[in-house]
Parts: structure tokens; C-alpha cells; sequence
């Protein structure tokens, strides 16, 4: 066997795509085992871990997750029909391929053979990768733009529109590019696919739909409704299913198999199992092999449940008792009420498989908290697609532990394309299962009654029947499987042998199957089963109606006959499950709103439709028909076709010039119409006119236009399957009203024709005859064609062959070309050998240049030993100079301290004297007064008045006196603070510098450091996005010519001393890029912003400069000598004493922009000046020279007038950007800070010295105001002894006064200054103590000062030495510099040496290389040149030449000539035998698909005529679709009175309302017929209009009804339905919306149409 039951022989497809992912990722000896998803695919592994028990071998496993490449460009286009491919495999050593086998049958987890073919297509593609590498952005190869979203083979795909589809029989075949493999399997695709384009599948996109039908099917099933006549049908139906709950559809659960389903049900429970009755054998290889095990009983009778219980009783706990109901292959039914009752005692789970009974048979559900099925059996019945169900109980004990499970546990593997076809197969089980339970107990009544026969299994005819007929349903059988023993194994064999039927293990088919079923499913393990009463010869059949051998009244039936009977059986089918998908909105393709302005009778009129049916009702004027003209015309319909007018403009509203209509078509969904484009919806606007002119536009949801070509408005109707020319989707009032009146039979057949799109078919096979026609016409014409290529190729062979003849001259010619090309190989060699003796040379000069720069180098390096040392030695003596510094600073402080101390106490002592000469003043008061006191009392007699006038004189003197001396000394405080003024601003002078000077140290210090870190490297002087910048240069392929840049990088400086005024003076030059071109310019612009890094660009040009006599006298140093190397007039290049630039571009800059050549340097400035000054030299601009202080310069040019101007150049503070001796610079710089230190120091010991001079004058002007206060307290005492005088004087009459009070005042007060002067003697020994440490500090200091100097002085020695030093250093490393040049512009020489002898080795290499591909070496003639032979060879060539003429050509031309005439007579030959190869199968395939249209349309006619009986059935009328193919005729027969016998009567003889109803059935019936029609997509509209004028209320209200009824059996279409009358018999709903047209009024010009 090849091939057989999925579960048991791996499909080849599936084996062909694991080999196909072991040749990407596994290795020779492993296999791969697909799942469709990881977690199945883990629970695979886990048994590999259970069954390998060695970890090495387990973890030899591994999985890989296929899933499909994120493209974001991609997933706006995916939608619904896509189907989304995945895939898991485990991949492990092919010697544990049983293991993987075991789960694979016994879980049914694995893939279909469907899923497997799609997803191989996308692996192959690239579509599909393992998941580690499938990320956003990753590396993995990515599928070009021009390839969609995997869609695998055609059937998943999406049919292209109109615009991109082209029929593959209109090109040549020859010249269309496909190969006859190709051509072949694209015929192959359409023909295998022809049933699921014109048959019952859904739409990929509908997949999800088909699922949800599937679980309502069984959940309907599962739950019946009585809908008959028989009163007594509802008694008959046991209690437990009058009164089992309602199954919701997401109760059920659908799997890929049904052995998927039993295994996912044990998974989830999880527990110790436990099995009644023998089981089918892979239900209990489940529950042995997974879980903790299971109790198996495989008898099932009433001992086994009494164990069962006994078990319970003992305290033994089981989770689930797994049953068959009936048993496979026994037949036998379990006691599954008895079971019920173990479980409710004991609290355990009843999981029963009712698959052999069926869901219409048998209504276990109640009895049961799981109910699983294989729907692969009899739900399906075609034998074409698996899958699995599991049903919860909504009433068990289990139900909301279980779905809390299934919520988490149940994953949707079921594959999209196996529910599509599930749902498709299931539509008619219900009539299937009535047919096999007929068939199965017929053929068991034959069975039973031969004596050949043992025993026939079969619930019917068991010992259990009675418990199986207690869960029959009322109409339900006892299924389609039987077993049958014989007496003997010979009679087994024969009967097998003999038996014609199909031989399998599976059952509920289209036809009959058998089996020796122990055989196949126990051959291993015989004895086992027999024990259980299973014997080895037993055999198995299942047995259904459509079988034509089982079934006797098919005997003598006509093809027709049989065709209508399954048509019928279908019909029922259909009608019966119609209930179990709602009709819902599609999600674009319907029209959503129609408007028109100034057509027919409407000035203006916007009708909003509804999604799926729509009445639009109205009298006669009021517009209807508007509509349905309005849609036709806007969608692309010609004029013509309405029946309404000839031309645009006759719809015209009267008295205006032009008309708009507009259809909005919705867009939504995930298989809308270029959404990006149009969004949510597509306006289609049509404009036409009186004048002739129309015009189509086509605009987004908000009203953008996006185009006004009709080509899009087709491509978009097509899409969308918008048929307006289909008269089934369009039918006008008048094709109705005439359609049975006036139309012959074949007019009618025309119309069904192209109603049912089989004359577009057709037309399509006309179109491949006559494309076959053409073939062969240019097939003939090829034949002849093909003798003239023969011809041709006969003669260039013979041609050929003449020439041949001369071959000695050739010979000639072809040894002189020979030696000509090793004559040149000779020439090359002897250049060869001259470089090499070049080569040599310059070895020499190198090793000369090498001893020279050793020892300069030497040299350099004792003198810079030596600089070294007197560095070192002077930063010593610097070092020693900071103690010095410090004590000096310390000592100061102590000083500082010392005066504040010993100022205190003398201004303590002042204070005391105050207090003394107080005192003293007021004992001299005291004594006075006393004095006063006894001359008063003396004089009072007389001669004391006389005496104080006496004195107050003499006051007054002195008062005076003093006054004037005060005003002296006051005068002289304004010379006192003017000093004191000049001594403060000379001290702030002094400050001032000091952080400034600190601040140029800290800079030197920094530039020092950069100096010393970057050893040399340009880099830190310029920004740090340089170096990407560079490189962002060199990988720019776009210039012209690279930029140049920086300058800085190009020039290099020899003499070192220059570089701070050259850097300054040079500026932003150095930093600069230079370009060639504007556009150059430009694109470095462009790439420094993007960098951002941005410097100045110059552009240049690569003209040469000469500057031989624009430069000065050579005595001077220009900035070009210093700077560049100098290419003189000769050409011969000299390199100067100081530096270089290495590129003509970069000198021409510098010369331009800087005058460079014209520049002259100058060490001294003096000299400077003098030069400048004498008289203006030739080819002179500028003068740099140094300045005082080392880094600064002085800039010398000449005015406009001829005088002579004076610039001061500031030093660089930067690192240098020019390459340069870094050591120089470092110890320039090394220098210059400790100058800068030195200054610092000076500048600090000024600052101190005017400080004192500050503080000095401060004290100065201190004392002097002190004493201007002493003499203003004289003026004052004066002043109050004359007040006291006078006072006296002014008293006549004084009493005796209290002259004991004034003495005991002057005992006071010289008691109190006894007290002052001891606190003053005090004061003078503290003085004398803080005078003590002033003196001592102040001789510290002068010793410090002395140290300091004596430092200085040996520290301007040491920078004295250090200088010279220095130079000798610098002319060391001047001298060292030009060896190195010299020895490097010799190892420049050396690589231009051999450079040379490498070019000339290359071409002696070449030329050996393309003389050796002429011939081998041969030895050139003594005395031959290149030219003797070129001589000779002339000569010949002339000959051969004038005999090549003869023939026409040379014999190369002669033998290409002849290879293209043989080689177009093989092509012209082999395109012709495919051609012809091509021919004969497009003629086989067209036969095969004229046969297939001629079933199809027996099928549709077929199906066409029971629905017209069924239709008129509905009135109780008769009548007969009369079809007459060969004669191209359709006509009926009707029959309205059911009492008359006989055939019925033409539709010409009916009444009006008869024929207007029949008319209705009639195109039901058609649209039946459609089923999915080929073109009509979802979405699609059908319109009819006044196809009731002529009917009777109950007529009228029976069509209704029916087109109603059809409408909602076409899921997701569109119908928009036109009548004149009421529709009172029918109401709005939410598929139904009805339009009522507003009535016509007199006058009226525009109808209004009301907001509904």
C-alpha cells in the first residue's frame, strides 16, 4: 500500500514537506513529525521524554517553528482569504520514528494534507522561517515587493480583476513566456478547482462562518425542534431529551480529527481513567499510553460495572468513565444509564463517543458530561477532510470546571480550508443518515438470513439493543456500520475477495467501504482481542444511500433522473440547516446610497440603502425606476440596456443641460478595494450632457478625486463582482414583464444561459478554439519555415568545410603572430631588467640616507640629553624657590599679626592718655574753682571783676591762636589723602594683572597637557566628528574630485619658532576644505551638515602657479619657504630648509588667500623694521616678526599711501593644526610657563610692595586727622573757658558757694588718675613685649628675601644655559629633520622603484600570460623585431585575405556564420515540437473542460428545476422546467389547479398574477441554481423592478415571501427589490428595509424624497 487512512499512512505531501525542512535545518539521519502548532508539537516531545528514558536520546529532539516572515508592506494587503500559514516540527533521529508514529495515530494531532501543500508552497517561496530568525528588521531574506502575502496553491488565492488578469489562451503560446510544464499545470489547477468555483464552498474568507455553521449544525443536532404535523411525535421523544438543555454553539469544540477531540477531552481531564466496553483501538491506546492509566472493561456487561462500582466502594477514585455508544467493532451498547448513576454517587465524569451512532440516531448528551465525535465519518461522508468534535454538557455536574479548562487549554487547530469543505459536505448529512440507516438494515437482513454467515454485529439485532433504543430519537435508526463473521475463514476470504466495494477503514462514506477490521487494527495483538470476543476473521462495513450498487430504486433511472434526485436530497439538506448561519452584512461591495440631479423625472434624489434587502415601493411616476436606471448607467451600463432610452441625453430632465449620478459603494473590511486609496468608501460619479459629453469620476470616502478613467470603474465593479450587464443581477421592468409573455424558448434559454454565466464559458472555450485555430495556422507556417533553416544550415556547413582548405598559409600567419607576441614579451623583459638595476641603486642611497639620519639622530638625541638636564636643573632650582616663597608669605602674615597686636595696644594706650589728661584737666579745673573760690571770696569786697575782664582778653588771644593753627593742619589732609589716592590706584594696578597671568599659566598648562597626550597627532586640534567626516568623503563615490582638507593636515612646519604666529595669522585657512567645482561644493556642504561638522570650503582649480618671480629676494624667509615644497620652472623639485605642503591644490590656496610666497619672516624686530622701513621691497605684502614675548608677533605692511603699519599678532592658544616638531613645542611651551611664573612672582612682590605703601599713607592720614582732633579740643576748651569767664564777669552778686564740695571733687579726681596711670604703665610693658617678635620677624624676612634673590639670580643662569641649550638642540633636530627627509624622499624613490618594476613585471606577466593563451614560448628569429614582423605578417594577411574574399569571409566569420544557421534550425525545430506539444494539450484539456461544463450545466439545470417545482409547490401549483440543451431551448410547463392531471398548461395560457408568479419561481429557481455564482463575489447586488404588476394579493404575498427567503439564504448579498404596490405582508426589520417613493402631484417638477 502507497497510501491510506491519514491517521495511519502519512500523506505524501506531508512526508514531502518534512523532507524539504530536514534539507534546510536537520541533518541525513533525522525525520520531522509536523504539527500545527508549538504546543502540540511540545506534547510530542514530552513523549519522546517519556518513552526515551535516556536524556541523551530525548534531547536529541528539538522543535522548529515555521511562521510566516513580518513584511509590514504586506499586511495592509492581507485579508480574510488569506490563509496564515504555520507550522511546527518536530525534528528527531529517525530511529525513534515509532515514537513519533504512536502520537501521531493515536492523538490525531497532526497536520492535514491541505494545511501541508500551502505551507510547503510558502516555505519554498521563502514565506516561512524558523521563528528565531523571523523578526522585524532582521537579516533573513525577504520576499520581493512584486510577490504577495502567501497565499500556497491557486485555490487560496483571490481571483485577479479584470484589469490584471488576461487570459492565458489569447497570447502565443510560443512567445508567452510559460513553459509547456507550466501551461499544463495551470490548466491543472483550474480544472481540479472547476466544483469549488461554480460548486457549494464558501469563500476562503468565510472560514471563520464555516466553523461557526459546523458547531451549530451539532449544537442543532444536539438540541431537536419538532417541526411536523404529527401531534403525537413530541410524546414519543424520551423525558431526558424533552427536557435536556438548549447546546449553545461554543459548547462545541472542533478539532482536526476525532481522535484529536477523544485526546484533548482526556488531556483535560487529567486524571486516573477508566474505560466500559471494547473501545475503538485508538481510544484505548489514549488513555493507556497517556495519563496515569485506566481500568479497561472490554466486555461492558453488567459484571464489569459491578466491579466498577465495587472499586468505588473501596475507596478506589477515578475522574472520567471513557464509552462508545455503540461499541466499534461489537456494536455493542453500554448500560449508560446505570453508568450515570456510579458517576453521581462517586463523582466522576462520563466522556461518551457516539460517533458509530450519530447525533440523529442517538441522543446521548443528557447521560453524558462530554460528548465527543469523529465528524470525519458520516457528517462528512465525502472521504475528503477530517475533523473532530467535543460537546460539553451545559446540564453536567463538570460543565464550569470544564470550561474554565477549555478557556484555557483549547487551542483552534482546525485548519481553514478543512472547515470550508466540512461545511460543504455536512450540508445534506441529515438526508445521508436516513439513506445509510435504510441501506445498513437491509443489507444485515441478507447477512443474517445466509448459512454461510456466523453472526452479524449490529445495534439492532444485539443483546444491548434495549439500551441503545432508550436514547433513539423518534426518526432515528441504528446507523451504517455492521460487523459480520463467517463460519469459516475461506468463506471470510472468498466473500472479501468477491466483495465489490471499496476497500478502507472508515465509514459513513458516499459509498460502501469494508474492511477486515481485526486484521488491520489488532494484527499484533489477536489473542488479546479474541478474549474479548473480537475474532480474527471479523469484517466491517459501512454503508451509505448515494451508493448506486445499494440502492435499488436508482436501477433504470436516466442520468437526468439521478441528477435531480441529489439536487432534491440537497435542496432538503440545505433548506433544513438554512436556519444555522444569520444573514449578515458584507463588509464592502454593497452600495450604500444612490443620488441623482436632473435625471429622468428627479431634479434631485438621494436614496440610502440597506446592506442586504431592500424594497423600494412607489405608484407609477413616482421615480422607481429612476433608481434602478440611475445605478445601471453610473456603474458603466449602456443606455441601450435600461430599456428606457437610446442615447445619455435622453435622460435628461426636461428644460435642463446636464445630469449627475452618483453610486457610494462601501469599502471596508480586510478585503476592501485599495483602502489606502479610496478609505472607507467609493463614490462613482458619471457627468454627462446634451452636448454629447460623459465623463466617469471615481472618488474616495471624503470626496478626493482619484480618477476619471472608465478602465478603473470596470477593474472596480469586477472586484467587487458588480454584473450590471448580468440580467440575473439587473432585471428591468420591461425583460420582466416580457420574459414569459413574449420570449420564445430561446430567448429563455439565452437568458438562463447568460444569467448562470454559462455563456461566458462558453464564450471562453470559443475563445481557446479559436485560439487553437491560430496555432495552428502559425504551426503550419513554422513547418515551412523550418525545411528553410535546414537549407541555411547545409550550405554554411559546406562553406565551412572549403574553407578549411588553406590552412598551411594560415599556419604562416599564425606562427609570425606567435613570435610577434613573445617578441613583445622580450621587449618588456629587457625594461625589467633595467628596473632592477634601478632597484638596486636606490637600495644603496637608502643605506646611505640610513647612516646619515643615525647619526643625526644621535646627535639630536645628546643635545635634547643635555637640554633635558638643564631643564631639569633649572625646574629644580624653581622647585627650591617655592619654600622660600612660602616662609616669605608665612612670615609676612606673622608680621601682619604682630603690627595688628602691637596697633591695639597703642590704641589702648591713646585711650589711657585720653583719660589721663581728662583727669588732669579736671583736677587743674578742680584746683582753679577752688582757687576761684577763695579769690572770689577774697575780692568780693572789690578788683575781681577788673581781673576776668583782664583774662578773658587774653583767652581770646589764644583761642584765636589756636583756631589758626587748626585750620593749618587741616589744610594739609587733602595732600595726605591725594597720596593715599595714588597709593591705592597704584596697588589696584598692580592686582589687576595677577588673575589674568594666573589665567595664561593655567592655559599653557592645558595646551602643555594636549601637547603631551596627543603625541604629535593632529586630531585634538580640530573637531571630533573629523575623522567621520574623512571617511564619509573617501566612501562617497559622487565627486568630481575628492575635496582636499583639512589644510592643516597638508602642511607641514620645519621651523617650529614660527608655528604660534603662522597658526594666528593663517586662522580659519588651516581648517578649510578644498574642492574643485560648485557642485563639490555643494555635496561636502550637504555631507558636513549631515556629519555636523562644519568648516569653510574653498574652491580651486588645478591650474598650475608659478611663483619664481612674484616671490622676494632669497635672502628673506617667506611663509611659503617655510611652508611648502617649491616646484620651479624646470620641474625639478627642491625641498626647502624649514617645511612642506604635500599638495599643488593646498599651496595654490594659501598662495591666493594668504600671500604666502610674498610674506617675509624676520627673527628680530628691530631688523624687521629696518628692512621695512628703508624702502618698499619687491614682491613684498607683509613682514612677520617675533615680539618681546615668545608666541606673540608684530605685522609689518604697507599702507594705501606707503607708509608703514603696525599689527600686534596675539599667541595660539590652541593645539597645532599643521604638523610640526611636537617637541619643540612642548618645550616652547614649557618655557613660556615658567616666564609666565617668574612674571606672576614679580608681579605678586610689586603688589606687596604697594600695599605697605597704601597701608602707610592710610596710617598717615589716621594721625594727622587724630591731631586735628587734639586742636579742635583746644579751640573748644578755650572757647568754654572764655564762655566761663564771662560768665563770671556777668555775675554781680555771688553767694558764698560750697567750697568743700570743689576740694572733695579734686580728691576724685586724682584718685582717678592714680587709676589711669597704673593702667598705662601696664599698656607700656605690653608694647614692649608685642615690639619684641616684630623685630625678629622682620629680620626672618630680609633673610628670606636674600634667599629669594640668590635664587633668582642662579635660576636666570640655569634659563640661560637652558636656552642654549636649546638652540644647539635645535639646529641638532633641524639637521636630523633634513636626514630624515632625506632618507625618506629615498624610500619614496625606492616605492616608485619598485612601483616601476612591479608595472613592468605585471605587464612582462600580462604580455607572458597573453602570449601563453596564443601559444607556448617560441624562440624569436635572430634579428627580429616586433616591426620586421608586423612586416611579414601584412603580407600574409594580404594573401589569406584576397582568398578569404573569394570565399566571403574568414573561416571564424565562416564557422560563426554556419554555428547561428545550426543553431536557429535546432531552435525553429525545437519550437515547433513545442508548439505542437502545447496544441495537443490545450485541444485534450479543452475536451475535458467541455465535458466538465456540459455536468455542470446538467448540475444547474438540475438544480434550476426541483427548486421551480418546490417554488410552485408553495401554491399548491405543478409545473416542470422544460431543457432541451442540444436545441438551445428552456420552457415550462404550470400546472395552478392541483386537481387536473397531466403535464400542466404553457405560460401563455396563464392568467396574469399565474404567470407573474410563476415568473417569480422561475427566477428564484435561477438564482438557486447559482448557488455562488462564478463572478458573483460578496457583496453583490440584485435588482429587479415591477415584477408583481400583475399578481393577486396571495400570489404577490407567496413571492414575497420567497424572495425574501432567498435573499436571506444568499449570506451577505445585496438585493434591492423595486415594486408598485404596498407592502403590507412585509415589514421592516434588520435585514429588510423598505423605501416608500413619495406619490406624484400634479405639476410637479422634482419628487422630494422623505428622510427613511
Amino acid at each position: 500500500m502507497s497510501n491510506g487512512y491519514p491517521r495511519f499512512f502519512v500523506d505524501r505531501s506531508i512526508t514531502s514537506f518534512a523532507a524539504a525542512i530536514i534539507s534546510h535545518y536537520g541533518a541525513p539521519h533525522e525525520w520531522a513529525t509536523l504539527f500545527p502548532s508549538n504546543v502540540v508539537a511540545r506534547r510530542c516531545a514530552g513523549l519522546f521524554q517519556d518513552q526515551l528514558r535516556s536524556p541523551e536520546k530525548h534531547q536529541s529532539t528539538r522543535i522548529i517553528d515555521l511562521i510566516p516572515r513580518a513584511n509590514p508592506a504586506e499586511e495592509s494587503d492581507h485579508d480574510q482569504s488569506h490563509v496564515e500559514a504555520m507550522i511546527s516540527a518536530v525534528v528527531y533521529p529517525k530511529a525513534y520514528s515509532p515514537v513519533a508514529k504512536s502520537f501521531w495515530q493515536h492523538t490525531g494531532e497532526g497536520i492535514s494534507s491541505r494545511r501541508a501543500e500551502l505551507c510547503h508552497k510558502a516555505f519554498n517561496d521563502g514565506f516561512l522561517a524558523p521563528r528565531a530568525t523571523n523578526r522585524r528588521g532582521s537579516d533573513s531574506q525577504t520576499p520581493s515587493t512584486d510577490q504577495r502575502s502567501c497565499k500556497g496553491p491557486r485555490r487560496y488565492q483571490k481571483r485577479p480583476s479584470a484589469k490584471n488578469e488576461k487570459n492565458s489562451f489569447d497570447a502565443d503560446p510560443v512567445s508567452s513566456g510559460l513553459t509547456v510544464r507550466e501551461q499544463q499545470q495551470n490548466i491543472g489547477e483550474g480544472a481540479q478547482f472547476i466544483e469549488e468555483r461554480y460548486g457549494r464552498n464558501l469563500d476562503l474568507s468565510l472560514a471563520a462562518k464555516a466553523k461557526i455553521a459546523i458547531r451549530r449544525r451539532v449544537a442543532g443536532a444536539l438540541t431537536p425542534e419538532l417541526k411536523c404535523d404529527d401531534p403525537t411525535a413530541e410524546a414519543q421523544l424520551p423525558k431526558d431529551i424533552k427536557q435536556s438543555p438548549r447546546v449553545a454553539e461554543d459548547d462545541v469544540y472542533l478539532y482536526p480529527s476525532g481522535m484529536s477531540s477523544i485526546f484533548n477531552t482526556h488531556r483535560i481531564l487529567m486524571a486516573k481513567l477508566t474505560g466500559a466496553r471494547f473501545p475503538y483501538i485508538d481510544t484505548l491506546k489514549i488513555l493507556e499510553k497517556w495519563g496515569p492509566g485506566c481500568q479497561f472493561y472490554g466486555n461492558g456487561a453488567a459484571e464489569d460495572l459491578d466491579d466498577l462500582e465495587r472499586r468505588c466502594e473501596d475507596g478506589e477514585k477515578f475522574l472520567a468513565v471513557f464509552c462508545e455508544f455503540p461499541g466499534n467493532p461489537l456494536l455493542k451498547t453500554p448500560n449508560l444509564g446505570r453508568i450515570r448513576t456510579i458517576a453521581d454517587r462517586f463523582d466522576f465524569a462520563i466522556v461518551v463517543d457516539e460517533t458509530i451512532g450519530n447525533f440523529l440516531n442517538v441522543h446521548v448528551l443528557p447521560h453524558a458530561d462530554v460528548v465527543v465525535s469523529s465528524l470525519t465519518k458520516v457528517f462528512s461522508g465525502d472521504s475528503n477532510v477530517m475533523g473532530g468534535c467535543s460537546i460539553l454538557n451545559p446540564a453536567g455536574h463538570f460543565y464550569d470546571k470544564l470550561k474554565g479548562a477549555m478557556k484555557v487549554e483549547y487551542q483552534d487547530n482546525y485548519w481553514s480550508e478543512d472547515a470550508i469543505f466540512m461545511e460543504r459536505n455536512s450540508r445534506d448529512f441529515v438526508t445521508r443518515i436516513v439513506r445509510i440507516n435504510v441501506n445498513a438494515e437491509a443489507i444485515c437482513s441478507i447477512l443474517r438470513a445466509s448459512e454461510l454467515v456466523k453472526e452479524v454485529y449490529y445495534p439492532k439485532y444485539s443483546l444491548t439493543k434495549l439500551f441503545y433504543d432508550e436514547y433513539r430519537t423518534p426518526t432515528g435508526g441504528y446507523g451504517g456500520l455492521l460487523s459480520v463473521t463467517f463460519r469459516t475463514r475461506s468463506t471470510a476470504v472468498a466473500f472479501y475477495d468477491a466483495l465489490e466495494t471499496a476497500k478502507g477503514p472508515s465509514l459513513g462514506t458516499n459509498f460502501t467501504l469494508s474492511s477486515p477490521y481485526t486484521l488491520l487494527a489488532h494484527y499484533t495483538e489477536l489473542d488479546w482481542a479474541a478474549q474479548y470476543g473480537v475474532e480474527p476473521d471479523l469484517g466491517k462495513r459501512a454503508r451509505i444511500s448515494y451508493d448506486k450498487s445499494d440502492d435499488e430504486g436508482s436501477e433504470g433511472s436516466v442520468e437526468d433522473e439521478e441528477i435531480d434526485q441529489e439536487q432534491e436530497s440537497q435542496f432538503r439538506t440545505q433548506q433544513l440547516a438554512s436556519n444555522l448561519v444569520d444573514n449578515a452584512a458584507a463588509d464592502n461591495g454593497i452600495l450604500e446610497s444612490v443620488s441623482c440631479s436632473n435625471f429622468m423625472c428627479h431634479g434631485y434624489l438621494e436614496v440610502a440603502l440597506g446592506p442586504l434587502i431592500n424594497f423600494i415601493i412607489g405608484h407609477n411616476g413616482s421615480g422607481k425606476s429612476a433608481i434602478l436606471t440611475a445605478i445601471t448607467i453610473c456603474l458603466g451600463g449602456k443606455a441601450t440596456a435600461t430599456n428606457r432610452g437610446q442615447s445619455l441625453k435622453s435622460f435628461i430632465k426636461e428644460g435642463t443641460e446636464s445630469a449627475v449620478l452618483s453610486v457610494k459603494i462601501k469599502n471596508k473590511g480586510d478585503s476592501a478595494y485599495q483602502p489606502e486609496l479610496y478609505g472607507d468608501s467609493i463614490i462613482v460619479e458619471r457627468h454627462f450632457s446634451r452636448s454629447g459629453s460623459s465623463q466617469f469620476k471615481l472618488k474616495s470616502a471624503t470626496g478626493r478625486l482619484i480618477s476619471t478613467k472608465k478602465s478603473d470603474l470596470e477593474e472596480i465593479c469586477d472586484y467587487f463582482a458588480l454584473q450590471i450587464d448580468n440580467p440575473m443581477n439587473v432585471l428591468t421592468q420591461d425583460m420582466a414583464r416580457q420574459f414569459l409573455s413574449n420570449s420564445t424558448p430561446q430567448e429563455k434559454y439565452k437568458f438562463f444561459m447568460k444569467g448562470t454565466q454559462l455563456e461566458h464559458l462558453d464564450g471562453d472555450y470559443l475563445q481557446i478554439e479559436q485560439s487553437l485555430d491560430k496555432i495552428d495556422q502559425d504551426l503550419a507556417k513554422s513547418l515551412a519555415d523550418l525545411g528553410r533553416y535546414e537549407e541555411e544550415a547545409r550550405k554554411a556547413k559546406s562553406l565551412y568545410a572549403l574553407s578549411e582548405k588553406h590552412d598551411t598559409l594560415r599556419d604562416k600567419v599564425k606562427n609570425i603572430c606567435w613570435q610577434m607576441a613573445w617578441a613583445q614579451v622580450e621587449e618588456v623583459e629587457r625594461k625589467l631588467a633595467l628596473a632592477d638595476d634601478q632597484l638596486l641603486k636606490v637600495a644603496n642611497a637608502i643605506a646611505n640616507a640610513e647612516r646619515k639620519e643615525e647619526r643625526c639622530a644621535q646627535k639630536y638625541d645628546i643635545s635634547d640629553h643635555d637640554y633635558q638636564d638643564t631643564l631639569r636643573a633649572k625646574e629644580e632650582l624653581e622647585q627650591t624657590l617655592l619654600p622660600f616663597n612660602d616662609s616669605k608669605v608665612q612670615a609676612q602674615r606673622d608680621y601682619d599679626a604682630a603690627t595688628h597686636n602691637a596697633r591695639d595696644i597703642q590704641t589702648e594706650q591713646r585711650k589711657i592718655k585720653t583719660h589721663i589728661k581728662a583727669a588732669d584737666q579736671q583736677i587743674n579745673d578742680s584746683n582753679t574753682a577752688i582757687r576761684d573760690e577763695y579769690n572770689r571770696l577774697e575780692e568780693i569786697n572789690g578788683g575781681g571783676n577788673a581781673r576776668r575782664l583782664a583774662e578773658m582778653e587774653e583767652k581770646q588771644i589764644a583761642s584765636s591762636d589756636a583756631k589758626a593753627r587748626l585750620e593749618d593742619h587741616e589744610s594739609g589732609l587733602w595732600g595726605l589723602e591725594d597720596k593715599q589716592r595714588r597709593a591705592a590706584k597704584d596697588f589696584e594696578q598692580s592686582r589687576s594683572p595677577i588673575p589674568d597671568k594666573r589665567q595664561e599659566i593655567q592655559v599653557c598648562e592645558e595646551r602643555l597637557k594636549r601637547l603631551i597626550g596627543d603625541k604629535g597627532k593632529q586630531e585634538g586640534a580640530y573637531h571630533a566628528n573629523l575623522p567621520r567626516l574623512q571617511r564619509a568623503i573617501r566612501d562617497d563615490g559622487g565627486f568630481h574630485q575628492k575635496p582636499i582638507g583639512p589644510i592643516g593636515y597638508h602642511v607641514r612646519l620645519l621651523q617650529p619658532s614660527w608655528s604660534s604666529i603662522l597658526e594666528k595669522s593663517l586662522g580659519a585657512a588651516l581648517n578649510s576644505f578644498v574642492v574643485t567645482s560648485k557642485a563639490d561644493q555643494a555635496r561636502l556642504s550637504s555631507l558636513m551638515t549631515r556629519m555636523q561638522c562644519q568648516y569653510p570650503i574653498m574652491i580651486g582649480n588645478n591650474s598650475s602657479v608659478d611663483t619664481t618671480n612674484h616671490e622676494p629676494d632669497p635672502e628673506f624667509d617667506t611663509s611659503l619657504r617655510v611652508l611648502e615644497v617649491c616646484e620651479g620652472v624646470s620641474g625639478l623639485k627642491r625641498l626647502l630648509t624649514f617645511s612642506q605642503i604635500d599638495d599643488d591644490l593646498v599651496r595654490k590656496q594659501l598662495i591666493i588667500n594668504q600671500m604666502i610666497e610674498q610674506t617675509i619672516l624676520i627673527d628680530s624686530r628691530p631688523h624687521a623694521v629696518n628692512v621695512m622701513s628703508d624702502s618698499r621691497l619687491q614682491n613684498v605684502k607683509q613682514c612677520f616678526t617675533h615680539n618681546v614675548r615668545p608666541g606673540t608677533g608684530i605685522r609689518f605692511s604697507y599702507g594705501w599711501g606707503g607708509g608703514l603699519s603696525e599689527n600686534y599678532i596675539p599667541a595660539f592658544q590652541g593645539s597645532p593644526r599643521m604638523k610640526t616638531d611636537v617637541e619643540f613645542q612642548v618645550n616652547a611651551c614649557r618655557a613660556e610657563i615658567q616666564r609666565l611664573r617668574s612674571e606672576l612672582s614679580d608681579l605678586e612682590r610689586i603688589m606687596r610692595e604697594r600695599q605697605t605703601n597704601l597701608k602707610n599713607a592710610e596710617q598717615a592720614i589716621t594721625r594727622h586727622r587724630r591731631e586735628a582732633g587734639n586742636l579742635r579740643v583746644e579751640v573748644q576748651r578755650l572757647t568754654n573757658e572764655m564762655d566761663g569767664l564771662q560768665e563770671a564777669i556777668d555775675r554781680d552778686s555771688v553767694e558764698e558757694g560750697g567750697l568743700e564740695v570743689l576740694k572733695k571733687g579734686l580728691d576724685d579726681a586724682k584718685i582717678q588718675r592714680a587709676s589711669y596711670e597704673a593702667q598705662y604703665g601696664d599698656s607700656v610693658v605690653a608694647m614692649d613685649k608685642a615690639r619684641e617678635p616684630l623685630r625678629t620677624i622682620k629680620e626672618q624676612m630680609k633673610v628670606i628675601e636674600n634667599d629669594i634673590a640668590n635664587t633668582h639670580t642662579r635660576i636666570k643662569k640655569a634659563e640661560t644655559k637652558c636656552f642654549g641649550k636649546l638652540g644647539e638642540r635645535d639646529v641638532a633636530l633641524r639637521e636630523k629633520n633634513i636626514a630624515v627627509d632625506e632618507h625618506r624622499r629615498a624610500r619614496e624613490a625606492k616605492i616608485a622603484a619598485q612601483e616601476a618594476r612591479a608595472d613592468h613585471a605585471e605587464t612582462v606577466a600580462v604580455y607572458t600570460g597573453q602570449a601563453s593563451e596564443i601559444c607556448a614560448r617560441v624562440a624569436v628569429d635572430q634579428g627580429e623585431t616586433c616591426a620586421s614582423l608586423e612586416k611579414k605578417l601584412e603580407k600574409l594577411q594580404a594573401d589569406l585575405k584576397r582568398w578569404e574574399t573569394q570565399l566571403g569571409g574568414t573561416r571564424e566569420e565562416i564557422a560563426e556564420a554556419a554555428a547561428r544557421k545550426v543553431q536557429a534550425f535546432q531552435q525553429a525545430r525545437a519550437q515547433v515540437a513545442g508548439v505542437e506539444k502545447l496544441a495537443q494539450l490545450l485541444k485534450t484539456t479543452l475536451v475535458n473542460r467541455k465535458e466538465r461544463w456540459k455536468v455542470f450545466q446538467r448540475a444547474i439545470t438540475a438544480r434550476a428545476r426541483v427548486q421551480f417545482m418546490w417554488m410552485l409547490s408553495e401554491r399548491s401549483f405543478r409545473g416542470r422546467l422544460l431543457a432541451n440543451h442540444k436545441e438551445k431551448k428552456l420552457d415550462l410547463n404550470v400546472e395552478p389547479d392541483p386537481t387536473k392531471v397531466g403535464k400542466g398548461r404553457e405560460a401563455k395560457t396563464l392568467s396574469g398574477g399565474e404567470k407573474s408568479f410563476s415568473t417569480i419561481c422561475l427566477l428564484l429557481s435561477l438564482w438557486d441554481a447559482m448557488g455562488a455564482p462564478p463572478a458573483k463575489g460578496e457583496g453583490s447586488e440584485t435588482l429587479t423592478k415591477n415584477s408583481d404588476v400583475f399578481m393577486d394579493s396571495v400570489n404577490r404575498e407567496v413571492s414575497m415571501r420567497k424572495m425574501i427567503e432567498a435573499a436571506r439564504y444568499s449570506i451577505g448579498k445585496q438585493f434591492i427589490l423595486i415594486t408598485p404596490g404596498s407592502m403590507g405582508s412585509v415589514s421592516s426589520s434588520h435585514d429588510v428595509k423598505i423605501i416608500k417613493m413619495k406619490d406624484p402631484e400634479r405639476g410637479q417638477t422634482a419628487i422630494s424624497f422623505p428622510n427613511q
